[in-house]
């Protein structure tokens, strides 16, 4: 099992599907030291990049009901309850992956998608900047607090809300 938290981005290399993909890159130039790994509409593929990990991040583009910019912080078994669909081109989507992977207890412990609100808005980077200061918090909080094993709930429909500094 690898102790080092992993920080992956999920995306694509079109419209607002690039976010996580930018998000990543942007914060290994903040923090070079940070494990990271970039996939490509991975589907049920990223089952196989979660095995022998301890503790992972996820990162994507949402279409939820929030501004475009919202963080949302949500461990695997909310996805579905919370209507929140990530911006996926994918045959088979993160929450299913993710749901796949709890089904035959292959998930890691912790792991966490911390998914940015793109509805209505095709430029990854506005989006992207608006939600920096964030997830940018968020990612510090999964990596070095120690408080990788729980997200915090917010007020926005039950999901967790990293704009609003709970």
């Amino acid at each position: 099992m690898n102790p080092t938290p992993l920080i992956i981005g999920i995306g694509s290399p079109f419209g607002a599907d690039r976010l996580g993909w930018l998000a990543v890159e942007h914060l290994q130039a903040r923090r070079p030291e940070l494990r990271t790994r970039l996939l490509d509409r991975p589907g049920a593929g990223l089952l196989h990049h979660l095995q022998g990990e301890r503790a992972v991040c996820l990162i994507d583009a949402a279409r939820g009901h929030a501004p475009v910019g919202h963080l949302y912080r949500l461990t695997p078994g909310e996805l579905p309850q919370e209507g929140l669909a990530l911006t996926s081109s994918h045959a088979l989507g993160v929450a299913e992956a993710l749901a796949l992977g709890a089904a035959v207890g292959e998930l890691p412990e912790p792991l966490w998608l911390l998914a940015v609100e793109t509805s209505g808005c095709n430029d990854p980077e506005a989006a992207l900047g608006i939600a920096w200061p964030a997830l940018c918090a968020a990612v510090d909080r999964f990596l070095d607090s120690g408080d990788t094993k729980r997200p915090r709930r917010s007020q926005h429909r039950g999901l967790k809300d990293e704009t609003k500094g709970d």
